[in-house]
């Protein structure tokens, strides 16, 4: 029994670039699967399937992300209101300066 031959660098630079070329499309849809998935189903539900997370792990992600966000929109409209509170105070003043003193 004989033992192949090793390729030649012709055949060895075919091969790898066949495996490159298959590689690279495989990688591809992969990508293009995967980004088709996160745009259509919610973040949770693409978590639990593509991010390896258990259930609890997902729930307890998205009731902290609802929660943050939750606390700047609150300090973000509590902040907006003392500010326009200050300058509806500032406006009443003036004009009660002017009433008064004009």
């Amino acid at each position: 029994m004989t033992t192949p031959l090793p390729p030649t660098p012709a055949e060895a630079a075919r091969a790898s670039l066949a495996q490159g070329a298959k590689d690279a499309a495989r990688n591809a849809l992969t990508r293009r699967l995967l980004s088709f998935a996160r745009q259509k189903l919610p973040r949770p539900v693409y978590n639990l399937l593509f991010g390896g997370k258990s259930v609890a792990e997902v729930a307890e992600d998205e009731a902290r992300r609802r929660l943050r966000n939750l606390l700047w929109g609150c300090g973000f409209s509590l902040t907006f209101g003392c500010l326009v509170g200050l300058v509806l105070l500032l406006v009443g003043a003036v004009v009660a300066w002017a009433v008064v003193f004009g």
